[in-house]
């Protein structure tokens, strides 16, 4: 299992060694949105100078070259330091469902 760099509620950043070679690069500018959860809970990027945000077959890797800040409305800010990581979502364990499920935040 790889190292969590951050975790910011349910959203988890996953330490990577490298970005696919066939991952395309998303566009992005401040306030882009990583990922959306109940209601208008999102959790976004204040910044965008130092970072490259990349998608390969559904998964978003980001590449970080100086700090950034993620924001979310209940979460606050955090900080993401340099490196290369991979976008997770936190999962459980649904006794009720008997399956595995992301977690909402």
């Amino acid at each position: 299992m790889k190292k969590i760099t951050n975790q910011h509620g349910d959203l988890l950043f996953e330490e990577a060694n490298e970005i696919p070679k066939e991952a395309k690069r998303v566009e992005i500018e401040p306030g882009h949105v990583l990922e959306r959860g109940e209601g208008v809970h999102i959790h976004s990027l204040e910044d965008v100078e130092g970072i490259k945000v990349y998608e390969h077959n559904g998964g978003i890797y980001v590449k970080v070259d100086s700090p950034v800040r993620i924001n979310h409305r209940e979460h606050g800010v955090q900080i993401l330091t340099p490196g290369i990581k991979k976008k997770k979502i936190e999962r459980v364990w649904d006794y009720e469902k008997n399956e595995r499920r992301n977690v909402l935040d």
